[in-house]
């Protein structure tokens, strides 16, 4: 696995406590270590996720704790396997090197309701959107909240 190291890398957080938003954590690009001080762990495992482009990376040895929280969100959306503990989402050039996410990707993740705010770069991006299509974006993200908080959606 390779890091870009031409830049920080820009990813989003996804806690496991659902009452926590996600949110944007940036780390040095040089190597794993900023990865693992972020996931509080030793070992980061990465996981494919069914978004093109974006990883998720996990405490590898996470799923072994017994008093490990369960990461809810992650596992019903990006993963079909149980995930504990926060995940982070980075995204990944196609000759594997691990890249910062792009708007593209971050708006594919809205589309499955991880939201953030936009970072300042992503915001003149964000403007390939219609408006349409963001109120589209947004009514599917209420109704994927809905839907995790037991809530019937018309």
């Amino acid at each position: 696995m390779k890091v870009n190291t031409s830049t920080g890398i820009h990813a989003i957080l996804v806690h496991p406590d659902l009452e926590q938003a996600p949110e944007w954590v940036t780390f040095a690009a040089e190597d794993l270590s900023g990865m693992r001080r972020i996931l509080g762990c030793q070992w980061v495992e990465r996981v494919t996720t069914p978004i093109p482009g974006v990883s998720m990376w996990v405490d590898e040895e996470g799923a072994l704790d017994p008093e490990g929280i369960h990461n809810a969100h992650c596992s019903a959306i990006l993963y079909p396997g149980r995930i504990v503990g926060p995940a982070l989402l980075t995204g990944i050039t196609p000759i594997g090197e691990v890249a910062s996410l792009n708007a593209q990707q971050v708006a594919a993740l809205a589309g499955r309701g991880i939201t953030v705010q936009p970072r300042p770069s992503h915001r003149a991006d964000l403007q390939w959107l219609s408006e349409e299509e963001i109120v589209g974006l947004t009514g599917r993200v209420r109704r994927r909240i809905a839907q995790r908080d037991g809530e019937v959606t018309a």
